[in-house]
């Protein structure tokens, strides 16, 4: 929760909440559940953890996996498969006709809607793709 210029991050690595705030974090803007952040860990005066040099960091794909729906654009489409990119991830996330059928072909800048899966090598990919009109 961020509210009012601070609030509290969980890290997989710290045991208990780490306290953020806009004073020691200017780069930040207000921040939403779920977003990640990397930042520095630094301890108070009070022996209580709070987070420096905070930044809103973009997962990869496949940390997505799961979690519903999501929008993207198509950066490039050759022959019966693309490739989207994202706010919502780094990098570039394929898709092809095969996982999608009905889909068709796209030209590129096509905003398309889609859930973010593991594939059978391991690698996130886009399924269940639509177009968004």
């Amino acid at each position: 929760r961020f509210k009012d210029g601070w609030g509290f991050l969980i890290c997989d690595q710290v045991d208990g909440d780490v306290f953020i705030g806009k004073k020691d974090n200017p780069l930040i803007a207000d921040l939403v559940e779920g977003q990640h952040v990397s930042f520095v860990l630094q301890m108070q005066s009070n022996g209580k953890r709070a987070a420096t040099e905070a930044e809103i960091s973009i997962p990869p794909a496949s940390e997505l996996a799961g979690t519903g729906r999501h929008r993207g654009t198509v950066r490039s489409y050759r022959g019966s498969w693309g490739l989207i990119v994202s706010e919502s991830f780094a990098g570039d996330l394929f898709f092809g006709e095969k996982g999608n059928p009905g889909l068709g072909p796209v030209e590129k800048d096509t905003l398309l809607e889609f859930e973010v899966v593991m594939g059978s090598k391991g690698k996130a990919e886009a399924m269940n793709v639509t177009r968004c009109y």
